[in-house]
């Protein structure tokens, strides 16, 4: 009977370890993310932190301009405006009309001229620039660099909207070819030349 009873009792362990080890096995299992074959690529995981209207998202957007081959004219028609941009810029619709004014006036003649962004063949380097515009109106050293033109229209613009500019340099040099007041509105890259002429 005791032989029984101590036969029993072993099996019942047997059985329970069994069951243990197969759950650890199975949450294992379960457990993709210890596995490298279900992580995240390094490439895909340095796009993923980049923020739409950021100063990197920036420079991909004016990076096509230094790519090989690259076509100007799209590029630089691709940043044109519309009114509705104007309206997420501007504070007043009237200044907004205003601005959209002068803004198809130059796109109007860059085609004419066939004047469009590009960099001379040895500006090799992007530099950039941002501020918001309560930078701007301060004209503290965020500012710094934007001409004085920029503060002239600041009261006419949004607070809480960031200016960029940028230049083609050639390598190692801070100064080069300027454009100005790029600015991410509705889920894309505008660009208001020289705005404060408008006014």
């Amino acid at each position: 009977m005791n032989k029984f009873k101590i036969s029993f009792v072993s099996f019942c362990f047997i059985i329970a370890l069994i069951s243990m080890i197969t759950s650890c096995g199975g949450a294992y299992k379960n457990n993709k993310t210890l596995t490298d074959s279900t992580k995240v690529p390094a490439k895909t995981a340095i796009v993923n932190k980049i923020l739409p209207g950021s100063v990197e998202d920036a420079k991909l957007a004016i990076g096509k301009f230094m790519a090989k081959g690259a076509d100007y004219k799209k590029l630089t028609n691709n940043l044109k405006p519309a009114i509705a941009d104007a309206k997420a810029l501007f504070i007043t619709e009237e200044d907004a009309i205003d601005a959209m004014a002068y803004v198809n006036k130059i796109y109007k003649q860059e085609d004419k001229k066939q004047d469009y962004i590009e960099p001379k063949t040895n500006q090799t380097d992007v530099v950039i620039y941002s501020a918001t515009v309560k930078d701007i109106k301060a004209d503290n050293r965020k500012a710094y660099e934007f001409p004085g033109g920029y503060k002239k229209v600041s009261s006419r613009l949004k607070e809480n909207m960031t200016i960029y500019m940028f230049e083609f340099a050639k390598k190692g040099e801070k100064y080069g070819t300027p454009y100005h007041c790029l600015v991410y509105v509705n889920n894309h890259w505008v660009m208001f030349s020289k705005i404060w002429k408008a006014f």
